[in-house]
Protein backbone atom coordinates (compact mmCIF):
# COMPACT_ATOMS: atom_id res chain seq x y z
CA UNK A 1 0.00 0.00 0.00
CA UNK A 2 1.40 3.22 -1.06
CA UNK A 3 1.01 6.23 1.34
CA UNK A 4 -0.11 8.88 -1.26
CA UNK A 5 -2.83 6.87 -2.09
CA UNK A 6 -4.48 7.08 1.26
CA UNK A 7 -3.45 10.51 2.11
CA UNK A 8 -5.48 11.78 -0.93
CA UNK A 9 -8.69 12.84 -0.90
CA UNK A 10 -11.62 12.48 -3.74
CA UNK A 11 -10.05 13.78 -6.62
CA UNK A 12 -7.58 11.03 -6.28
CA UNK A 13 -3.72 9.96 -4.87
CA UNK A 14 -1.67 13.11 -3.15
CA UNK A 15 0.40 14.92 -5.35
CA UNK A 16 4.34 13.28 -6.16
CA UNK A 17 5.81 16.16 -4.19
CA UNK A 18 3.20 16.54 -1.41
CA UNK A 19 4.57 14.34 0.65
CA UNK A 20 8.37 14.23 0.18
CA UNK A 21 9.24 17.58 2.54
CA UNK A 22 7.06 15.54 5.45
CA UNK A 23 9.25 12.17 4.95
CA UNK A 24 12.53 13.51 5.54
CA UNK A 25 11.51 15.44 8.53
CA UNK A 26 9.46 12.58 10.27
CA UNK A 27 10.63 11.52 13.18
CA UNK A 28 8.52 8.46 12.50
CA UNK A 29 10.64 8.10 9.16
CA UNK A 30 11.73 4.46 10.07
CA UNK A 31 8.46 3.17 9.34
CA UNK A 32 7.85 4.16 5.63
CA UNK A 33 9.94 3.00 2.66
CA UNK A 34 11.20 5.14 0.17
CA UNK A 35 11.32 3.55 -3.33
CA UNK A 36 12.51 4.73 -6.42
CA UNK A 37 11.67 3.91 -10.07
CA UNK A 38 14.92 2.35 -11.64
CA UNK A 39 14.98 4.58 -14.83
CA UNK A 40 17.40 6.38 -17.62
CA UNK A 41 16.87 9.11 -16.06
CA UNK A 42 16.05 10.39 -13.05
CA UNK A 43 13.53 13.13 -11.70
CA UNK A 44 10.87 10.33 -11.58
CA UNK A 45 8.48 10.90 -8.74
CA UNK A 46 9.09 8.44 -5.07
CA UNK A 47 7.05 6.31 -4.07
CA UNK A 48 6.39 6.05 0.03
CA UNK A 49 4.80 2.97 1.64
CA UNK A 50 4.38 2.03 5.05
CA UNK A 51 7.71 -0.58 5.53
CA UNK A 52 5.69 -2.99 7.99
CA UNK A 53 3.89 -5.88 6.28
CA UNK A 54 1.57 -6.31 8.62
CA UNK A 55 0.68 -2.87 9.24
CA UNK A 56 0.21 -2.27 5.54
CA UNK A 57 -2.34 -5.55 5.53
CA UNK A 58 -4.57 -3.49 7.96
CA UNK A 59 -4.30 -0.10 6.56
CA UNK A 60 -4.99 -1.81 3.43
CA UNK A 61 -7.29 -4.41 3.82
CA UNK A 62 -8.31 -5.52 7.91
CA UNK A 63 -9.23 -1.91 9.00
CA UNK A 64 -11.89 -1.84 6.61
CA UNK A 65 -13.07 -5.91 7.27
CA UNK A 66 -13.10 -5.09 10.86
CA UNK A 67 -15.77 -1.88 10.46
CA UNK A 68 -17.79 -3.93 8.51
CA UNK A 69 -18.13 -6.92 10.97
CA UNK A 70 -18.29 -4.55 13.92
CA UNK A 71 -22.00 -3.34 12.10
CA UNK A 72 -22.93 -6.81 12.00
CA UNK A 73 -21.35 -6.83 8.67
CA UNK A 74 -19.12 -10.19 8.51
CA UNK A 75 -20.23 -11.25 4.94
CA UNK A 76 -19.55 -8.02 3.39
CA UNK A 77 -16.04 -8.16 5.36
CA UNK A 78 -15.02 -11.77 4.17
CA UNK A 79 -15.88 -10.36 0.45
CA UNK A 80 -14.15 -7.77 0.55
CA UNK A 81 -11.04 -9.22 1.87
CA UNK A 82 -11.52 -11.93 -0.78
CA UNK A 83 -11.91 -8.69 -3.46
CA UNK A 84 -8.76 -7.13 -2.01
CA UNK A 85 -6.65 -10.02 -1.07
CA UNK A 86 -5.14 -11.02 -4.72
CA UNK A 87 -3.68 -6.99 -5.46
CA UNK A 88 -1.93 -6.71 -1.83
CA UNK A 89 -0.40 -10.08 -2.04
CA UNK A 90 1.39 -9.33 -5.27
CA UNK A 91 2.31 -5.98 -4.15
CA UNK A 92 3.97 -7.48 -0.70
CA UNK A 93 6.02 -9.93 -2.64
CA UNK A 94 7.67 -7.23 -5.03
CA UNK A 95 10.39 -5.99 -2.72
CA UNK A 96 11.37 -9.82 -1.99
CA UNK A 97 11.30 -10.73 -5.33
CA UNK A 98 13.39 -8.15 -6.58
CA UNK A 99 15.99 -8.21 -3.23
CA UNK A 100 15.77 -12.46 -4.53
CA UNK A 101 16.33 -11.33 -8.27
CA UNK A 102 19.43 -8.61 -7.48
CA UNK A 103 20.69 -11.43 -5.17
CA UNK A 104 20.90 -13.90 -7.80
CA UNK A 105 22.76 -11.51 -10.36
CA UNK A 106 25.48 -11.49 -8.46
CA UNK A 107 25.99 -14.96 -8.72
CA UNK A 108 25.46 -15.36 -12.47
CA UNK A 109 22.25 -16.78 -11.75
CA UNK A 110 19.75 -15.04 -13.98
CA UNK A 111 19.96 -15.10 -17.70
CA UNK A 112 21.03 -11.14 -18.52
CA UNK A 113 24.16 -11.06 -17.72
CA UNK A 114 24.52 -6.87 -17.75
CA UNK A 115 21.81 -6.97 -14.98
CA UNK A 116 23.20 -5.96 -11.33
CA UNK A 117 20.56 -3.97 -10.23
CA UNK A 118 16.57 -4.64 -9.84
CA UNK A 119 13.53 -2.34 -9.41
CA UNK A 120 10.87 -1.29 -10.72
CA UNK A 121 9.86 1.49 -12.96
CA UNK A 122 6.87 3.99 -13.17
CA UNK A 123 5.73 7.68 -14.63
CA UNK A 124 4.12 10.31 -12.98
CA UNK A 125 0.56 8.99 -13.89
CA UNK A 126 1.97 6.32 -11.66
CA UNK A 127 1.97 3.47 -14.87
CA UNK A 128 4.31 1.21 -13.63
CA UNK A 129 6.22 -2.17 -14.32
CA UNK A 130 7.12 -3.82 -11.68
CA UNK A 131 10.63 -6.17 -12.53
CA UNK A 132 13.07 -3.81 -14.22
CA UNK A 133 17.20 -4.69 -14.59
CA UNK A 134 19.93 -2.26 -15.38
CA UNK A 135 23.58 -2.07 -14.71
CA UNK A 136 23.23 0.42 -12.19
CA UNK A 137 20.49 1.92 -10.58
CA UNK A 138 18.55 4.63 -9.47
CA UNK A 139 19.67 6.24 -12.92
CA UNK A 140 20.84 3.47 -15.48
CA UNK A 141 22.59 3.62 -18.41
Amino acid sequence: MFVAGTAGGRGGPAGSGTLSPCYGSSPKASMSSADHPLSTSGGKPTLYRVADTSLRLHLAILRDVQTLTQRGRSDAGYALFKNRWTSWRGRAVEPLIRTSLEQATVTGAVPWPEAQVVGGWWNRQFKEIDLVGADRGPVAD
